[in-house]
């Protein structure tokens, strides 16, 4: 029989080498969390390869990948370890244990808690850069997409996931207002769209928001209550900089390079390992 050790690798890039899914975190199988996982980290890391790929990244923009998905891998570690202990229960003691959890899960909060956190939506917020003038940033930014419906003149309800399908970073109005056009937002990167939310559909955070940028991966990279669209678009400028997105007014001129060998950085990385690798026992 294998054995192996439950916890996440210490980091997730090394120089040509990325760890994704299974080969970058090894966790008790519950709930189905390995999914939903990996293929948060697939979507994370695949934007940012395809950018840096095509010259149009900074070399902090792979590296982030090991800073945003190694907390949500110990996240659900930490939980799957919980729940463990809770089905290997034995003594009294932590039979009463599991039976008081049990009782706990009866609360709606504390079953809409671990729901989130089961099916991948209470992972820790991304880091996210202050506003340009120095304030703090929303509280969205950073969270995943969630909760959002919009209304057209011919549909209501109506999931804004569907923006996102041709991978590319979608700047979406929300107040009727068009954001300027910036040189940080070229149709090649950017898809631009305006809608209206649906009020009695979309949950209550997204009543005042006027406008929002969504990472191809479905995190919310900026997000505003302000009705100004100049200083809306200044917001969407200093964000994507932030994030090591370098965007050219003219696509094709866009270089596409070769990634270079014997680098420290993770934004030279090609190799990627998504399987699980179970250690020899002794």
């Amino acid at each position: 029989m294998s054995s192996w050790r439950i916890g996440p690798r210490s980091r997730s890039c090394s120089g040509r080498v990325l760890l994704a899914g299974d080969a970058a975190h090894m966790f008790f199988p519950a709930g189905g969390q390995g999914m939903n996982l990996g293929i948060q980290d697939a979507a994370n890391l695949g934007w940012k390869l395809a950018a840096t790929v095509r010259g149009r990244a900074a070399a902090t923009l792979l590296d982030s990948y090991d800073t945003e998905r190694r907390p949500a891998g110990a996240a659900v570690v930490a939980n799957t370890r919980a729940q463990a202990a809770l089905f290997c229960a034995e003594t009294p003691e932590e039979v009463a244990l599991r039976d008081a959890f049990s009782a706990a899960l009866a609360q709606p909060e504390t079953n809409l808690l671990w729901a989130r956190r089961v099916a991948g939506f209470g992972d820790p917020p991304y880091a996210v850069a202050a506003e340009a003038d120095g304030t703090s940033a929303h509280p969205m930014a950073g969270t995943r997409l969630a909760g959002l419906a919009l209304r057209s003149d011919t549909t209501a309800g109506t999931a804004p996931h569907t923006l996102l399908h041709d991978g590319k970073m979608v700047l979406l109005d929300l107040d009727g207002k068009h954001t300027p056009q910036t040189a940080s937002a070229d149709s090649d990167d950017f898809a631009h769209h305006a809608a209206a939310v649906d009020r009695e559909v979309a949950a209550e955070p997204w009543r005042d928001i006027t406008s929002v940028l969504i990472r191809p991966d479905a995190r919310i990279a900026w997000a505003s209550t302000d009705h100004d669209p100049r200083r809306r678009a200044k917001g969407v400028a200093v964000t994507v900089r932030d994030m090591g997105v370098l965007v050219q007014r003219d696509a094709r001129r866009s270089p596409k390079v070769a990634l270079p060998r014997g680098s420290p950085h993770c934004s030279e990385g090609l190799l990627i390992s998504t399987q699980m690798v179970f250690p020899r026992g002794p």
